[in-house]
């Protein structure tokens, strides 16, 4: 049966550094295994690259978290992708997992009515892939009613379709 593992390695030099060995077994008519092929690559470059990554990511994550506006992404579906501190603590009693697991969760921060008419208007906004903007009444965990101009921004994949939407609002 093939196989793959990663290990670090002291290299001839010294230098420990992360591997990469597969090894496939080549058998035989009777379906014994008479040989083994493999391959050992160096990843270090690569793994040093996913944790500068990683750490890039929490650091925006940090820089956006500070940013005073509302911001929110979400699917074209409506499924919640992320939510910045400020719309945390607008929102007051939703924590991010429970933003994060449901849509239907923000629906109770709007009237009825203006619900349904901001959701038609956002289909219709995602549906022409263009930055679009939306005025809309949102409810304080407090029950206070503010007016936002919630700016749409759709992101759009190698094929042109809407694959996520970045939100702010003033």
């Amino acid at each position: 049966m093939p196989g793959e593992c990663g290990a670090r390695i002291r290299r001839f030099d010294g230098e420990y550094r992360w591997f990469l060995f597969r090894a496939v077994p080549i058998r035989n008519d009777g379906g014994d295994i008479v040989r083994w092929y493999g391959t050992d690559t160096d990843i270090e470059d690569l793994k040093r690259a996913e944790e500068k990554l990683q750490q890039d990511e929490r650091e925006l994550r940090q820089v956006v978290d500070l940013i005073p506006q509302l911001i929110f992404v979400f699917e074209p579906g409506g499924k919640y992708l992320y939510v910045n501190r400020a719309a945390l603590k607008y929102w007051g009693s939703f924590d991010r997992d429970d933003i994060l697991s449901s849509y239907a969760a923000l629906s109770g921060l709007s009237d009825p009515d203006e619900f349904e008419r901001l959701r038609t208007q956002r289909e219709e906004g995602l549906a022409r892939g263009v930055p679009f903007n939306l005025e809309m009444l949102i409810r304080r965990d407090d029950g206070a009613v503010r007016c936002f101009l919630v700016c749409y921004n759709p992101l759009l994949d190698e094929q042109g379709h809407v694959s996520s939407v970045v939100c702010d609002s003033n």
